[in-house]
């Protein structure tokens, strides 16, 4: 069989500002991160989190996960960054929070951090502990 399609033969003097060009616009990929709210994390601490850091971008969800009963996931008030939309989770309920901004977002158990204030060297122990995992990136 034989094709009627010439060859195409190059061209030395193609200007390159006339060659044709173009975009590819690919879809946004966000991630779903979990995080479980427990009774007891992996590492032994009572009422928290797991994970405790989440590294998250615009875009992303993060959905916390009633694993336990009697939790809730709440933005702590002046502890989320701009732009960023407050949340308020129902207690042993599920809720899914779409990351809006850059920077850090503080939440709390609403049950749990009445036990914080009652413990306030042990709150601002695990506070500590949770700014120097985010200034080294660790998890």
């Amino acid at each position: 069989m034989t094709s009627s399609i010439d060859p195409i033969e190059e061209n030395t003097n193609a200007n390159p500002d006339c060659l044709p060009s173009f975009s590819l616009a690919l879809p946004a990929y966000s991630a779903d991160h979990r995080v479980q709210m427990l009774n007891k994390t992996l590492d032994g601490r009572m009422m928290g989190f797991e994970p405790m850091i989440v590294h998250a971008e615009p875009g992303d969800t993060v959905t916390f996960v009633a694993t336990d009963k009697g939790h809730d996931s709440v933005s702590i008030k002046n502890g989320i960054p701009e732009g960023q939309a407050e949340w308020k989770g129902n207690i042993s309920s599920d809720i899914t929070v779409t990351v809006s901004a850059e920077g850090v977002n503080m939440y709390e158990c609403n049950l749990d951090s009445l036990k914080a204030i009652k413990y306030p060297g042990k709150a601002k122990a695990v506070a500590d502990e949770i700014f120097t995992k985010i200034a080294g990136g660790g998890q």
